[in-house]
This record gives structure tokens, C-alpha cells and sequence, in this order.
């Protein structure tokens, strides 16, 4: 909104906008989508390579003497660091992606029908202004698996997530697996400070493609079957 003044009188005479209106929930999948997206490629392109010593440029042919070398990596323990990032950025984008879509007339709609009750610290936060209904309903689901992101989709967006992940010739067994390794993994760094001394580069790589590649896959769900215009205006 508001006025683009590119010449002295402010007649908009050097720049030509269309009218073409966007809609708020395109907006904010769009700069939601950049963000996260921009993020994860940040963190695969800071990924040390895995340490190379001299004169010993393949540690692997070298059998087990070259797997101790490599366990002994200090950056194994950077790689452990970098999994709770992943589970960050898969909850985070499907948890606002959520809320934004509360936003569409679909979702207000569904919103005005729908009945439930709400904690009074809930209440009170939105009654301040530091909750919003959305929020406080997006709250209630869990974004760290498939299974509750389905449901949570399902329930208020008519979004069957399991079938956006088979459009994209992924096997569910195959989904449930890597994911389960990867939220286990999570948990075992922030709950227990466990590591697991074979992370590399490369498994770091699969695990942030794993997560583009559920990304990819819901967004383009949302511009082919919503209409939405997300990651081209």
C-alpha cells in the first residue's frame, strides 16, 4: 500500500505498476518461503568440508585405521550441531505457513464455524494482544512430524499432506524413516548430548535436502491446486 514517488512531483511517470492486487496470503508464504528457504542453502553452503590429512587424501580406503581418523574429526561435532536446525526449519515453515493460511477466506470461514475452548492464559494474552486466535490454534498441533503437519493441515485447510509428498514419487515408509532419524537425532543432541561420530558433509547435505524437498513439494500444492502465486508473482 501507500504512494511510490520516483519523480519531482510524485506522477509515477518513470515506473509503470500494474494493478495486479496479491493477495495477504501471498505475501506472507512468500517472504515465509524466502526466509527459510534462503536460510537452509546459507547453512549448506557454510558446511565444512569433512578435514583432509596430508597424505592421506581417501581416510575410507584405509579401513578401519581411516575410520577412527575420521570419528576423530572435530567437525563430526559441528555436523551433530546443524540436525536441530533442520527439525527448526521444517517446524517453523509449516507451523507459519499454517497460521498464514488462517488468513484466507477459507480459513476465517472455517474459523467462524469451528467451537473450543481456550486456556485463560490464552485468553487474557489475546485479550493484550499478544496472541492471536491463529496462533493460539496453530499452538495446539505439533510441526516436528508428518503426521500431526497432516493433521493440523487436514483439519482446518482440507490439505491432505500425505498425498502432496506422493506427487513428489516419495514413499511414505521412506518419509516416516528419515524423519523419525532425523527428530530422534534432534533429541538425542538437546536432551542427552549424544553425537553420532559418522555425521559428515554429505549426510548433513541429504538431510537439508529432505527438508527443500518437502518444502518444494507443499508449495507447489499451493500454486497449482490454491492458486496461490508464491515463489513467482
Amino acid at each position: 500500500g501507500g504512494n511510490f514517488y520516483n519523480d519531482w512531483y510524485g506522477k509515477n511517470r518513470y515506473t509503470q505498476l500494474d494493478n495486479a492486487t496479491i493477495k495477504a496470503e501471498e505475501r506472507g508464504l512468500f517472504l515465509l518461503y524466502q526466509f527459510v528457504t534462503d536460510r537452509i542453502r546459507y547453512l549448506k553452503h557454510s558446511i565444512p568440508e569433512d578435514t583432509q590429512f596430508v597424505n592421506l587424501p581417501n581416510l575410507e580406503e584405509l579401513g578401519d585405521l581411516g575410520k577412527i581418523l575420521l570419528n576423530n574429526d572435530p567437525k563430526r561435532v559441528l555436523f551433530n550441531a546443524l540436525l536441530p536446525f533442520a527439525v527448526a526449519a521444517l517446524e517453523h515453515f509449516f507451523s507459519r505457513s499454517f497460521v498464514i493460511l488462517m488468513y484466507s477466506p477459507r480459513g476465517q470461514r472455517k474459523l467462524s464455524e469451528k467451537q473450543g475452548k481456550i486456556d485463560f492464559a490464552d485468553a487474557f494474552a489475546l485479550s493484550k494482544g499478544e496472541k492471536t486466535l491463529e496462533s493460539i490454534i496453530a499452538d495446539t498441533y505439533s510441526f516436528q512430524n508428518i503426521n500431526s503437519i497432516h493433521k493440523a493441515f487436514s483439519e482446518w485447510h482440507e490439505i491432505d499432506f500425505w498425498a502432496i509428498l506422493r506427487t513428489k514419487k516419495h514413499k511414505r515408509k521412506t518419509i516416516d524413516k528419515k524423519l523419525e532419524e532425523l527428530i530422534e537425532g534432534r533429541h538425542g543432541i538437546v536432551h542427552r548430548f549424544e553425537f553420532d561420530f559418522e555425521m559428515n558433509k554429505k549426510k548433513c547435505d541429504e538431510v537439508f535436502d529432505f527438508i527443500l524437498t518437502v518444502i518444494e513439494a507443499f508449495v507447489d500444492y499451493l500454486e497449482n491446486e490454491s492458486d496461490l502465486k508464491i515463489r513467482e508473482f
